[in-house]
């Protein structure tokens, strides 16, 4: 009889632990626009598409405008997303 209630009270404690725990929703990356219709003409040509294997999933759209200023923009076609972050190298 005590076994049957020790394995009442297990279970009982268990599904009130599984009942009383929320799902934890990770913070969307604030870094990530979802609109692939923003490039502005500004940053010039596009010259070059590149791959980075640790990001499978992005793409970094190079380009280059009149005074020779390179932009680095990471874009991720599937979700439609871009980032927010767009490297600038300036030339001299």
């Amino acid at each position: 009889m005590m076994r049957v209630c020790t394995l009442i009270a297990a279970v009982v404690v268990f599904v009130l632990a599984g009942v009383s725990c929320t799902r934890v929703q990770p913070e969307p990356d604030t870094n990530v626009v979802a609109n692939l219709a923003g490039l502005p003409t500004a940053y010039g040509e596009l010259v070059s598409v590149t791959t980075a294997a640790p990001y499978p999933d992005w793409a970094q759209l190079w380009f280059v405008d009149d005074e020779g200023i390179i932009r680095m923009v990471r874009v991720q076609f599937e979700q439609k997303q871009i980032h927010n972050d767009v490297l600038v190298i300036p030339r001299q």
